[in-house]
């Protein structure tokens, strides 16, 4: 898939995934992706994208900001194709909690509610602005919605925060989590490519601790104990990788039994950031 834009990945994966049979249940062993690739998009990731330069950051752009103010709002797809409506955050979170078919048939929301700084071709949906990066790690109440937005799509996984989750950021299985993982745990999945993109938005705007963390070893346990085997090579290959924090990545290889591979002394990942989830969040 290499120089694949984001929404070409999906729509592969999503013909792909429509080649399995009997619907909901795959046969077909995973797919081994090309960790070569997987390695240097997820290095380019914790290295804040240096290739894009200051140049990109176009000040005049605020859609994200707006978006997560719930002072805009995200132009989403109904399920027959055509535009559904400007859709406001605190709305999206209310209506769409639980619409499962909502969540798995329409993919042009997923770029607006998680954003990141890679390239986006959907209309009304913008690029991730440095700027803006800035401004909602420093905004407590778009940390609050992003927060939400990530729970949201953790019950359309199947998984739940753990009691104390809020701040903590454990998470367990939900009541309805075989449901669930039956929908996503095939091969060629495109909500593998939705997870990435969730982990990376997590570490942008300052939700890196605890919650990615968290998120990665509850669904390696699940992948090593045969729960989730499909999601066991984008594990391996790209959500592990997301963890910005060196010595979290090789604890997530050990455990995974994947040898670690250190970032070059000039390139070293960031220290675990100051702020914390108590600060944010009550629990």
């Amino acid at each position: 898939m290499s120089g694949m834009t984001e929404d070409e990945q999906i729509a592969m994966a999503i013909a792909m995934s429509l080649q399995d049979a009997p619907q909901g249940v795959s046969t077909t062993p995973p797919e081994r992706l090309n960790r070569g690739r997987a390695l240097g998009d997820m290095f380019t990731y914790r290295q804040g994208y240096p290739e894009y330069g200051h140049s990109s950051d176009s000040l005049d752009l605020i859609t994200n900001i707006l978006f997560y103010r719930n002072q805009s709002g995200l132009v989403v797809k109904n399920r027959r194709g055509g535009t559904e409506r400007h859709i406001f955050i605190e709305d999206f979170h209310n209506e769409k909690w639980g619409d499962y078919e909502f969540l798995e048939e329409v993919h042009n929301y997923i770029q607006g509610l998680f954003p990141i700084q890679e390239r986006v071709t959907i209309e009304g949906i913008h690029q991730l602005q440095r700027h803006e990066v800035e401004i909602m790690r420093k905004d407590p109440l778009i940390r609050q919605r992003v927060l939400k937005s990530y729970e949201l799509m953790l019950d359309f996984f199947g998984f739940q925060f753990a009691e104390g989750g809020n701040s903590s950021g454990k998470i367990e299985r939900s009541s309805h989590y075989l449901e669930r993982y039956s929908n996503w745990n095939t091969s060629f999945n495109h909500n593998f490519l939705r997870i990435t993109r969730i982990l990376k938005c997590l570490g942008e705007v300052g939700l890196e601790q605890p919650y990615k963390k968290e998120f990665l070893l509850f669904v390696s346990s699940e992948v090593l104990s045969g729960a989730l085997e499909f999601a066991d090579d984008a594990l391996r290959s790209y959500w592990i990788h997301s963890l910005k924090v060196a010595e979290e990545r090789e604890e997530l290889c050990t455990l995974l039994g994947e040898p670690y591979h250190a970032d070059p002394p000039s390139t070293s990942s960031p220290s675990a950031p100051a702020a914390t989830a108590t600060t944010l969040l009550p629990s």
